[in-house]
């Protein structure tokens, strides 16, 4: 195993010499421009313990993340650099003229991040005769190597392995290259975000908590009915207490020798399951429900026959129908009888 390692490894320094003098990509390499709101470019250097350090930026190259608020994934694009094995192409995964060609496998291809994770293949161009795609070299010039380097094993082909993506870094983050490059640890490339991560408020019906990651997308979460996002750190949706407003009229009432006299109970109430008017204690605490109703919004209003001097109280459960609330209270009083003569 380990013969064969080094063998394949002094084949690759032996074949790919000739880059280690060239640091520009020719203008062939470049990479085809993809649709983006904000291109970020990678930097920092990932580290392998058969080749070394590959770089992903320098004075005449570098890798670039096509970020969109509306697209995802985002694909990377460009080309980092091993003294070891030359030119590594991001992008251009495929069949096609120009192209890399098809990897092992192909549950994803292109390199992109998907989500948390970094995923697709990259390859080696000096595993062709020229340039960085066409025809390749011997199998005895490569030393049995195909130069693909894989970022995940979401990519299919088996392994537990891949890079995840950090807030502007890759963390927990290895690529496999079979034998020739082993595992790359990429937990020392960056790349800048575009936008800031954070929450906010979005007022409307029902409120909103608008999500803001690194690139730009956004995600919501709606509040529940009864309750609202609150300006905190971070926002929250908050469970609103049962509010309004609660009126009698006439608030003094005449009764006569038979019957006493009628008010009119007005209210509107807001973040309510349910609600009832009673009679008050002389501490202010509910005594007898004299009328419930279960309806909130607009104004409603019920008739009630009043005998004696009474304070009367609303109180309404929250939308969750935990806790009760007292919304008002009102004194109904009695005005003497009239007297006929």
């Amino acid at each position: 195993m380990v013969k064969h390692l080094l063998y394949g490894v002094g084949i690759v320094l032996l074949l790919f010499a000739v880059y280690a003098s060239q640091r520009t990509a020719p203008e062939a390499l470049k990479p085809h421009t993809a649709e983006a709101d904000s291109v970020e470019s990678l930097s920092g250097y990932a580290w392998s313990d058969t080749i070394g350090w590959i770089s992903f930026s320098g004075a005449t190259y570098k890798v670039e993340l096509y970020t969109n608020p509306n697209q995802a994934p985002m694909p990377l694009v460009g080309y980092a650099w091993s003294d070891s094995i030359g030119w590594i192409r991001f992008g251009g995964v495929g069949s096609g003229v120009g192209n890399l060609g098809t990897p092992p496998a192909s549950t994803y291809t292109n390199p992109e991040i998907r989500n948390d994770d970094l995923v697709g293949w990259v390859r080696a161009c000096s595993v062709f005769q020229s340039g960085c795609s066409g025809a390749l070299k011997s199998a005895a010039e490569r030393g049995g190597w195909d130069g693909w380097i894989s970022l995940s094993s979401l990519n299919g082909g088996g392994g537990t392995y891949g890079v995840k993506v950090g807030i502007g870094t890759f963390a927990q983050s290895y690529a496999w290259g079979s034998e020739v490059v082993g595992y790359v640890d990429m937990d020392a490339v960056d790349f800048s975000t575009p936008c800031v991560v954070g929450d906010q408020c979005i007022v409307g019906s029902p409120d909103q908590i608008e999500h803001t990651d690194q690139f730009c997308h956004k995600t919501y979460t709606n509040c529940n009915f009864g309750y609202s996002c609150q300006y905190s750190s971070p926002p929250v949706c908050e469970l609103q207490q049962p509010a309004g407003t609660f009126t009698a009229s006439p608030v003094r009432v005449r009764k006569d020798a038979t019957q006493g006299g009628t008010t009119t109970f007005t209210w509107d109430v807001r973040n309510i399951s349910s609600c009832d008017i009673a009679t008050l204690h002389n501490d202010g605490t509910k005594d007898q429900t004299v009328h419930m109703f279960a309806a909130a919004g607009a104004a409603a209003s019920a008739d009630s026959v009043i005998n004696y001097e009474t304070k009367f109280g609303l109180f309404c459960t929250d939308v969750d129908g935990v806790a009760e609330t007292k919304i008002g209270e009102v004194k109904i009083g009695i005005l003497p009888a009239l007297e006929l003569f």
